[in-house]
């Protein structure tokens, strides 16, 4: 490569540290994102079957609208936690 153009090889080799370290910082915010958004996929799929398999009982309670707001709650988390990530 410096035979042919030394300008590019000193660029590739600066390059390299850099985007090794920047790629470390990336995949560290990445990883605790998607372990945030396992959380809050797992708690709202254990609402969800835990509401829709005692669908009777929360209906003849008369507790739809707590249910739905607790969903409602939920889905502005994950909403937000994805927001936070993708836009920052």
């Amino acid at each position: 490569m410096l035979y042919y153009d030394a300008s590019m090889a000193a660029i590739a080799l600066i390059g390299v540290p850099a985007t090794a370290i920047l790629s470390r910082a990336l995949v560290k915010r990445m990883r605790r994102y998607n372990a945030e958004m396992r959380r809050i996929d797992g708690e709202m799929m254990a609402f969800q079957d835990e509401a829709f398999s005692n669908l009777q009982i929360i209906k003849s309670f008369g507790i739809t609208d707590l249910f739905n707001s607790r969903m409602r709650e939920m889905q502005d988390k994950y909403r937000d936690t994805y927001l936070a990530y993708n836009c920052a």
